[in-house]
């Protein structure tokens, strides 16, 4: 559920006209790269979104393609795992599903550019890569992991270098094109091999509603707030 306090956030970050109302709660290194990348004002589903990532709530978001939604959940992943310190040490704090590889690599190409001030480690993990040069990046400690899911689930059930008890937050993007696709197996089992997250972040671009697991096959628009939530 929402809170008073994140609502009248988001009704702040609406009014404003660039991303300095995040100083002080976004760490100064991702805001200044968001500058460096040219990134001043925050997108519709940025300024819905962000107030309620960066408090570790629970999310659906929907927006169309080009909106803006994958800076909407990357600045929160990774200012998370900045406050807690994450190191190589700890293993994986958040892991980033994409449909595609296509996908994946934007996503990793973009994330690589957020942390060019950050000590924070990424990979990305998919098909079509050599699976030992995988797992002897894995067994070094990523913080972040983009994967789809086919090849993640492989290394969650084969890989024991791969830690990843230390997870804060799981990123679905684009579930609705995951569950045409066939993936529902694969993201269930993902998910039971997962620990119980903090904060799990879904964009989904056309929902018409989510209930449970299965969302209906002809879905439109859907925008939902939960409190932590097992799928």
């Amino acid at each position: 559920m929402t809170t008073v306090e994140t609502d009248t956030m988001t009704d702040i970050f609406l009014s404003k006209t660039d991303f300095c109302i995040l100083e002080g709660n976004v760490d100064n290194r991702l805001l200044s790269a968001l500058r460096v990348l040219g990134f001043t004002k925050p997108t519709r589903i940025q300024a819905l979104t962000l107030p309620h990532l960066l408090l570790s709530k629970d999310l659906i978001g929907a927006a169309k393609t080009g909106s803006g939604k994958t800076l909407a959940y990357l600045i929160p992943v990774l200012n998370i795992l900045i406050k807690l310190g994450f190191r190589q040490k700890h293993g994986t704090g958040s892991i980033i599903l994409a449909p595609t590889r296509e996908l994946a690599l934007q996503i990793y190409g973009q994330l690589n550019k957020l942390l060019a001030e950050v000590e924070l480690t990424c990979a990305l993990i998919v098909g079509g890569e050599k699976k030992k040069k995988e797992i002897d990046l894995l067994s070094t400690g990523v913080n972040i992991v983009v994967a789809t899911p086919g090849r993640l689930l492989d290394h969650l059930t084969n890989t024991e270098a791969f830690v990843y008890k230390n997870l804060k937050c799981l990123v679905v993007d684009e579930a609705d094109k995951l569950l045409e696709a066939g993936f529902e197996r694969c993201i269930t089992a993902i998910i039971q091999h997962l620990p119980n997250v903090a904060a799990r972040g879904l964009d989904i671009p056309a929902v018409d509603w989510i209930i449970q697991f299965d969302p209906p096959s002809d879905p439109k628009v859907f925008q939902y707030y939960p409190g932590i939530t097992k799928l």
